[in-house]
């Protein structure tokens, strides 16, 4: 049986690399784990699996956990397409279905001791289900996949900058002598929602035109929108920014957008770099912080995607 990194991290590079949607009965048809996985990315047409590569967890030198920002009260999300928590989070660690209360305060404290983490919310059966079902309304064939017994529990974890989800990973679910990972008592899969949403963020067209992604308010007026491009524009190490409204990206997705519609989709503005390298350097003169939800007025979330450029 293949290591579970691999066989995610193929799963994700083909599903960004063809942008493709798989049918809604294919979906019904996967088990508890996907189905945890695309409610991870809250989205019907997101579901490329995220690959969380192995890194090394930085020690933890004991003292309380550090106080935590929470993103914006008023952040507006694409619950249709994205679900809830986007931009407001950047994993959710999913529950064992028979988590315990104490094992539940384990996994809480275990997330909060890690130095990268900025903040854990706990999410219940009741409230994702109350979620699901607002993302989902009118979609009958999806909704009868779940219910409030087989939502499962979970935190919703913000960290100090998205990419970290591999840390997080590693520190609740380590690898053993055997190679195989085993999850803290309690976790049943850290998943990451920007790897699983990479699919319906970048079509194939942007995969070799862009190496940022800014996703806007939706309530965003055009004297807000032409501001904030005009300060992009004016970050060191920018080469062109294209607006790119709803309909265009539904177009761009192709044979992808066969379950969606335009109105599922963010406005956006796709960025690209004089030096693809430079996408960090990019992202810390933009955004006051790395972290997802605090970057610059009427911007949801950065998605960093530097070209492969040989």
């Amino acid at each position: 049986m293949k290591d579970l990194d691999e066989r995610l991290d193929r799963l994700v590079s083909e599903a960004t690399r063809a942008a493709r949607t798989p049918e809604p009965a294919v979906i019904l048809r996967r088990g508890r784990r996907l189905r945890r996985r695309r409610l991870a990315a809250a989205g019907l047409a997101a579901v490329a699996l995220a690959g969380l590569a192995v890194q090394t967890l930085r020690p933890f030198h004991g003292g309380s956990p550090r106080p935590v920002t929470p993103p914006p009260a008023d952040q507006p999300a694409y619950p249709r397409m994205f679900g809830y928590w986007f931009g407001r989070a950047d994993a959710t660690v999913y529950l064992e279905e028979r988590v315990t209360p104490a094992e539940r305060a384990a996994v809480r404290a275990a997330i909060e001791r890690l130095p990268f983490v900025d903040q854990a919310t706990y999410e219940s059966r009741a409230q994702a289900y109350e979620r699901f079902l607002e993302q989902f309304a009118g979609e009958p064939d999806v909704l009868a996949t779940e219910s409030l017994n087989t939502m499962p529990e979970s935190f919703q974890v913000r960290l100090d900058a998205p990419e970290l989800v591999r840390d997080l990973n590693h520190a609740l679910c380590p690898v053993g002598r055997n190679g195989r990972r085993r999850c803290l008592g309690g976790v049943d899969l850290v998943s990451s929602s920007t790897a699983l949403l990479a699919g319906q963020l970048l079509s194939p067209y942007w995969l070799d035109r862009a190496d940022a992604t800014v996703i806007l308010r939706p309530d965003l007026s055009g004297e807000q929108r032409e501001s904030l491009r005009t300060r992009l524009a004016g970050v060191p190490g920018v080469f062109r920014v294209v607006h790119e409204s709803p309909a265009e990206a539904w177009r761009r997705l192709g044979s992808a957008s066969r379950h969606i519609t335009a109105a599922d989709l963010p406005e956006s503005f796709r960025v690209t770099l004089v030096d693809p390298n430079g996408a960090d350097a990019f992202r810390a003169s933009f955004c006051r912080t790395a972290r997802t939800g605090d970057c610059a007025d009427g911007v949801v979330y950065l998605y960093l995607h530097p070209r492969a450029v040989p």
